[in-house]
């Protein structure tokens, strides 16, 4: 088309439409010349971007009802714009986006509209986050003007774009005003005010922020409305949801701690000091579940987030944090409740995590102090419930094997022995325990596995032995272990040479006396030597008593040096075969060998020899 046909035409359609955008956005003419990106229309466009905001930000009370409509057709339109992404376009809404805060004067406010700002707003922030700080400074109340229409979700939206942005008064002080309105929040408010806590706490973590947050002003209010039941449900879940952020903030850094090493020591410290250690209240969470549990309802999603409260207070490593919920009973009505509730899945989940978080930490030689409040005094090993009586049946197994093993090294020894006996005292857990190993007995096969071929538990090694390479044994050199095994015992040589009086035969034998010395000095490193039992007990309290670290150097030496007993031990069995019988250096290149179809009969071939049956039938073949 002519150039200036098409302007002409352009030209014609402002001048008819009296440059009025919403009429010209219906006109498919003027539109197809916006999509193919026309400078006249973009033009346009661009000295009239402030009615793009007007159409999508228009006072509901000013239009007429029949009007709703169209004004939904034309945000469509206007989107479309948007998302064609012209650069020109998008500068000059750059430039007008702050007509969007003028929907906070109106009376009516359609969701449909606070969806919009959203969207303006995410479009600023992606090309220019200074616009968002530049807004605040403009307008020192802005984010408490958006607090009343927090009920809404894309207000919450709104508001976290202005979090995410750097530290600003106005983030601190719309914190503090909504905690102090927390109380008469209805519940899609507490919800959305709620998010934007946890928003903070877990993914921004500012620290102004967060050092507010954590105070007692938080936790005490929060606190209150969880123990009214006058509040909505969900208000107090919410308020629940503010103590759980609060406890998984503390229990990130504190649930690894080894209690037992002196380094951890001010860590530890250093939490006493804080306003939730001081402020936390387990008396009221205690009662909720009590109630729970003395009423005919259900558990609720209330008590699942008081659960998830427990889970990372266990998690956080402080004995005297533990010994005051533990004082509280709060365990003991979890456990009941758990009877009660065993069909409850999303309740037993969270009990579930729970105990394996617990039974966890007691095999990893951190402190046992709810593994054993668990098993002693709630009789967890009763409750008769498949998933927990697996989690303790794995658990007893593991543990009778750490006693053995790792006895000496142990940090708390004596907690995991009454745990261990604990467990083996009960009745209950040792009928259950059988009804385990039966079940695992008649389930071992899978659905499909061959039951008549018999199963060969350990694997064999098939080689071939090869003429070419020669006889080479590599003897190690300065080895105790096979010194003592080539050499005999001193009292041995000197048996057997009674009527000798060479010289020579004295001497070995008391170089071999020289090797067992050695030998012993390193059985006396490994404490393997016989010691009287009172002595072995001091011992191996002495070693717990250690710090965990020093432990665990302590246990890696002895078993290296155990590693080497068996290479010891190892080299020793192939010089004894190499001395007696010279065997050829053995190939163990299994990837050397293939199995063939020879005769109707599988024939295990290697790429270098002939099987010898397959040798014998050609020779067979050749005679005949």
């Amino acid at each position: 088309m002519n150039i200036d046909k098409k302007i002409y035409i352009i030209e014609q359609l402002i001048q008819e439409a009296h440059s009025d955008l919403r009429v010209l956005l219906f006109n498919e003419t003027f539109t197809k010349y916006i999509e193919a990106s026309d400078l006249m229309a973009i033009e346009f466009l661009c000295y009239n971007a402030k009615q793009l905001l007007q159409i999508l930000f228009v006072n509901y009370d000013e239009i007429q009802p029949i009007q709703y409509d169209t004004y939904s057709i034309l945000m469509t339109k206007v989107w479309d714009i948007v998302e064609l992404n012209i650069e020109e376009i998008l500068q000059q809404i750059e430039v007008h986006f702050y007509h969007l805060f003028e929907i906070l004067t109106y009376k009516f406010i359609p969701d449909v509209q606070w969806a919009q700002a959203f969207k303006i707003l995410q479009l600023i922030q992606k090309r220019s986050q200074i616009l968002i700080t530049e807004s605040l400074n403009a307008n020192n109340q802005l984010l408490q003007n958006f607090l009343p229409y927090i009920y809404n979700n894309s207000v919450a939206q709104v508001l976290l774009i202005y979090f995410e942005n750097q530290f600003h008064r106005q983030q601190l002080e719309i914190l503090q005003i909504g905690i102090q309105q927390y109380s008469k929040f209805d519940y899609s408010s507490a919800i959305n005010f709620t998010y934007l806590i946890h928003e903070i706490m877990v993914r921004i973590q500012t620290k102004e922020l967060l050092e507010y947050l954590l105070s007692s002003q938080v936790l005490l209010i929060v606190n209150d409305v969880l123990s009214q039941e006058t509040f909505h449900f969900i208000v107090r879940k919410n308020a629940a949801h503010v103590i759980s952020l609060i406890s998984n903030y503390y229990s990130l850094d504190l649930q690894n701690l080894y209690l037992d090493e002196p380094y951890n020591q001010p860590i530890t410290e250093e939490f006493r000091k804080t306003e939730f250690f001081r402020y936390f209240n387990i008396i009221s969470i205690k009662n909720i579940l009590e109630k729970t549990l003395t009423r005919s309802c259900k558990v609720g999603l209330l008590d699942v987030k008081l659960i998830e409260i427990i889970d990372n207070i266990v998690r956080i490593s402080d004995i005297e944090l533990w010994q005051r919920v533990e004082q509280s009973n709060v365990m003991e009505t979890i456990i009941n409740l758990v009877k009660k509730y065993n069909h409850s899945d999303i309740f037993i989940q969270y009990v579930y995590n729970m105990i394996a978080f617990i039974l966890d930490r007691a095999l990893n030689d951190f402190h046992p102090f709810w593994c054993l409040q668990l098993l002693t005094k709630n009789k967890l090993q009763t409750l008769q419930i498949k998933r927990i009586d697996r989690q303790l049946f794995a658990f007893e197994q593991q543990l009778q094997i750490k006693l053995i093993r790792d006895s000496d090294f142990l940090p708390y020894y004596d907690e995991l022995k009454q745990i261990e006996s604990t467990l083996k005292r009960s009745q209950v857990w040792k009928v259950i325990k059988e009804q385990i190993e039966i079940h695992e007995d008649k389930h071992k096969f899978k659905l499909g596995d061959d039951l008549e071929t018999p199963q060969i538990d350990t694997p064999f090694i098939i080689s071939a032995i090869q003429e070419d390479e020669p006889d080479e044994i590599i003897e190690p050199q300065n080895n105790i272990f096979i010194d003592c095994f080539n050499k005999q015992s001193p009292m041995d040589s000197l048996n057997n040479n009674d009527d000798s009086d060479d010289e020579n035969k004295v001497v070995g034998a008391f170089q071999g006396m020289d090797t067992l010395n050695k030998l012993k000095n390193v059985f006396e490193q490994m404490d393997l030597q016989d010691q009287d039992g009172q002595d072995e007990n001091q011992k191996g309290k002495k070693i717990r008593n250690l710090s965990n670290s020093l432990n665990t150097e302590t246990q890696n030496f002895k078993q290296k040096l155990h590693q080497r007993c068996l290479e010891g031990d190892n080299q020793m069995s192939r010089l004894s075969m190499s001395t007696s019988t010279h065997l050829k250096k053995l190939n163990v290149d299994l990837e050397q060998f293939t199995i063939e179809i020879f005769e109707n009969k599988k024939v295990l071939k290697n790429k270098i020899l002939m099987k010898v049956d397959e040798i014998d039938e050609i020779s067979n073949q050749q005679q005949n």
